[in-house]
């Protein structure tokens, strides 16, 4: 069995590009975990693959907020 590191990926955007964000991540086999408004904008969380993170903040022009947290899985 191969393990593999997990990253814990929060994005702060506004509501327009949630959708845009959602999207990014999924193809690079992330799992959104919550999804909440606040206001204007919408905080979405995942849990993704640490290589698909490599790249994701190039991708686009979004302003949006990265924050990332190791966790390893077995």
């Amino acid at each position: 069995m191969k393990c593999e590191p997990i990253e814990e990926l929060t994005v702060n955007v506004p509501e327009e590009y949630s959708s845009k964000i959602i999207d990014m991540v999924t193809r690079r086999k992330g799992e959104m975990v919550k999804m909440e408004s606040a206001g204007e904008r919408v905080n979405l969380e995942f849990n993704m693959p640490s290589r698909g993170i490599i790249g994701l903040r190039t991708e686009g022009d979004l302003k949006c907020i990265l924050v990332r947290n190791c966790e390893g899985t077995e």
